[in-house]
């Protein structure tokens, strides 16, 4: 009897041992299948859109360049010398040839003179043989000559004007040189640069003054393939500067035609009204205008995504994201005119760099266009 009591009281102790282990391995595959489930499911970007709408755009693109004269020149000693006076100074207005300067002309001088007495002397030696050659062909008439006196005469007639020629040239010469010891605005301009002064010692080609003509300047750019395709000469073209309010508009004079090699870009120049307070050298910045349009759709730059050379934006329906391939159109700053997109689709503006077709996605902050 008291066999068969231990013997049901150990099968009832191993039926409760057992239930615990199946219970224990059911929660567990019920929470292993939970979590299977849950790393199965979508998991979605928080993501920023915008309300897509109607803008008016205007294409702008402003450039910074350099001013710069109309004419620049520096103007160099032509003849080696002593400065003996200086008639401009800095900010002076001189005209076409006005003299700036003079030098020590002594030396010059007495070329000349030595000069005038050498042609002098070649015109005397050229009239006593033209008057020989003359008496041999009065001669030669009745026999008097031979021929071969009569050609030495011709020979010796010939020779002699031709050292008067030289003579003439070795005057005009010295008389250039002469002249060139005045000093001479090529232009007429203003004085900007003076480097000499009275009793300086110049040799041939060393700058003395600068002189520029700034009736009109120059604003100098190098702009990018997409404005230099856009502009054209007497185009006007907005210009600010930091130094002068409500600057007159520019005009564009010349584009390059081709892009520089090593930065592809191309100049522009644009001429401007001389102007008080803008300076040659110095800075402005032109705005060109590109292009416009009214009533169009539009989307932050930054929407836009290029997709394997695709434009594309991301506009979500519900909770997912389809990818919009669109096309750009006028651009204004940040925002940009797209072809291709709904009025009221609302576009992922930040985030999209994370997406896929038909990604889910949590809309943060849903936005509308503020204009």
């Amino acid at each position: 009897m008291k066999r068969l009591a231990a013997l049901l009281a150990g099968l009832v102790i191993l039926v409760v041992l057992c239930g615990l282990t199946t219970w224990r391995v059911v929660q567990a595959i019920t929470r292993r299948s939970e979590a299977e489930a849950a790393s199965a499911m979508p998991t979605s970007t928080p993501v920023e859109v915008l309300v897509a709408g109607p803008r008016d755009l205007v294409d702008k693109v402003a450039v910074a360049g350099t001013l710069r004269a109309l004419h620049e020149a520096d103007v160099p000693a032509e003849v080696p010398g002593r400065v003996a006076a200086v008639f401009v100074d800095v900010g002076a207005n001189v005209s076409n040839g006005q003299a700036l300067a003079r030098l020590d002309d002594e030396d010059l001088r007495l070329q000349v003179r030595q000069a005038e007495a050498g042609l002098a002397a070649a015109r005397a030696g050229s009239e006593g043989a033209t008057r020989d050659f003359a008496g041999a062909t009065s001669v030669a008439e009745v026999g008097g000559v031979t021929d071969a006196q009569l050609v030495g005469a011709r020979s010796r007639a010939a020779a002699a004007e031709a050292q008067v020629q030289q003579a003439g040239a070795a005057l005009a010469m010295a008389a250039a040189r002469q002249a060139h010891a005045i000093i001479r605005a090529p232009f007429a301009g203003v004085v900007v640069r003076r480097s000499t002064d009275i009793g300086s010692q110049l040799m041939p080609g060393t700058p003395v003054f600068g002189i520029a003509d700034l009736s009109e300047l120059e604003l100098v750019l190098e702009v990018d393939e997409r404005v230099a395709a856009a502009i054209q000469p007497g185009q006007a073209v907005g210009v600010s500067s930091d130094t002068v309010a409500n600057l007159p508009d520019g005009v564009v004079k010349t584009v390059a035609p081709m892009l520089d090699a090593a930065s592809h870009k191309a100049q522009v120049v644009v001429g401007l009204k001389a102007t008080p307070g803008l300076f040659g050298h110095g800075g402005a910045t032109a705005t060109f205008r590109l292009g416009h349009a009214e009533g169009v759709i539009a989307v932050p730059t930054g929407a836009i995504l290029d997709d394997n050379g695709e434009q594309v934006v991301y506009v979500v329906t519900g909770t997912t994201a389809q990818r919009t391939v669109v096309q750009k159109g006028v651009r204004d700053g940040d925002w940009v005119e797209v072809r291709g997109l709904k009025p009221g689709s609302q576009v992922v503006v930040t985030g999209g760099a994370y997406l896929s077709d038909g990604a889910a996605v949590a809309v943060r902050t849903p936005g509308k266009d503020p204009s």
